[in-house]
């Protein structure tokens, strides 16, 4: 099995204006990380039900109990095959002082080759 790296992020209001400003100045991880979250809003819009926070498994919608925050992992060094994957986290996970370390273990179910790189680009 080859690992893989991952760029995880925790993109939470303030810090989604940050990426929307690196990705207009041409960030490539800003740019996937927003598609990513605009993908998972947009899933949310059409069928609510496939929107959980991975953490404890909150049902979250596009309008009365919308994500507080979103985990976005990313690929460092894509090839064919790579997986880049958002999901939501409710408001009562988002505040966890574990938050990281859970998120990325559920989101490492998603993909279990991946390893953990901390994010230090123009997002963070």
């Amino acid at each position: 099995m080859t690992i893989e790296n991952y760029e995880f992020i925790i993109i939470d209001p303030p810090t989604y204006l940050k990426a929307q400003q690196a990705a207009k100045q041409g960030f490539k991880d800003a740019q996937l990380s927003l598609a990513l979250i605009e993908r998972t809003i947009s899933a949310m819009a059409k069928n609510p039900i496939e929107c959980v926070c991975l953490d404890c498994k909150t049902l979250m919608d596009d309008k009365s109990r919308v994500p507080r925050a979103f985990a976005v992992c990313i690929p460092m060094f894509p090839k064919a095959g790579s997986e880049a994957v958002s999901a939501a986290i409710c408001e009562s996970c988002v505040d966890r002082l574990d938050l990281k370390d859970r998120m990325f273990e559920a989101l490492r179910k998603l993909c279990p080759s991946a390893t953990l790189v901390e994010a230090t680009g123009a997002i963070q």
